[in-house]
């Protein structure tokens, strides 16, 4: 009885480690907590973000860790380009997929940058070898891309996919939500690089999160207030502010004297 409780105490820890990933790289590793497996000698930690390091030649490499997590759940990471992205030199994240080899058959879903012309976040869905594309985000990206990306899924299979283009967190809807709801469960997440020889060593990621979604519950802060002219003032805050109330006079005093600045009345 002892140790089919015990038995039954590890197997839970093991399904709870995997419900949630993080991996942010800070121990100069990929290969434990968590475990990344696949073409991991074309890998390296540099400077605590995980880099390409793939043979001077056009290849394709891949790196997938084990996840469980798809309903009522976020994907986050960072994705840094110090080049610009093209066909030839394009990365996806998978945010889902039946299989730990990125590179063949599978179901599942990622999102992808590197399109001949403008680039921009582009969602599929993938079944066997059939890709379909669901979602093209609104941020164009020109030259180097350093983009922070959120991704919300509900239990319903609504999916929202949000960035921050600076690569901080102050994240924007690419677009409305949308369904779909052709695969609903997941064995792995991972990366896929699809670069040529000058490329090889230009692919970097840091800060994947997959689990709850994380809300931000702490208030944006004032961090200066300057007097730009008579009737002008400048205000900076520690985090971008939603510009429908930002712009709201109602939400604004001036002491002593007025309920509200002049010249908004």
């Amino acid at each position: 009885m002892h140790r089919f409780l015990l038995m039954f105490w590890a197997w839970g820890l093991w399904i709870a480690a995997l419900a949630q990933v993080s991996d942010d790289f800070s121990d100069g590793d990929f290969t434990n907590n968590p475990v990344w497996s696949g073409d991991v000698a074309e890998f390296v930690i540099d400077n605590l973000r995980l880099r390409s390091a793939g043979p001077e030649a056009t290849a394709t490499l891949h790196l997938s860790t084990p996840n469980l997590r798809i309903d009522n759940a976020e994907w986050r990471f960072l994705i840094d380009l110090p080049f610009e992205p093209s066909g030839s030199n394009q990365v996806q994240v998978y945010l889902v997929s039946d299989q730990a080899n990125l590179e063949n058959a599978l179901n599942g879903y990622y999102l992808e940058i590197g399109q001949t012309g403008a680039d921009a976040l582009r969602f599929y869905r993938q079944t066997g070898t059939t890709r379909t594309l669901l979602f093209t985000g609104s941020t164009s990206f020109a030259g180097n891309v350093r983009v922070r990306v959120k991704v919300l899924r509900n239990g319903a299979g609504q999916w929202q996919i949000l960035s921050d283009a600076t690569g901080g967190e102050n994240f924007s809807a690419e677009g409305s939500s949308f369904t779909d709801n052709a695969h609903t469960s997941t064995q792995f997440l991972g990366v896929v690089c699809r670069h040529t020889s000058t490329r090889r060593d230009s692919f970097f990621f840091d800060d994947f999160y997959v689990g709850d979604e994380i809300i931000d519950t702490q208030a944006p802060t004032l961090q200066s207030l300057l007097l730009e002219s008579a009737n002008t003032l400048l205000l900076t805050f520690s985090e971008a502010l939603n510009p429908g109330l930002a712009q709201n006079p109602a939400f604004y005093s001036l002491s002593p004297g007025w309920e509200t600045p002049p010249w908004w009345k």
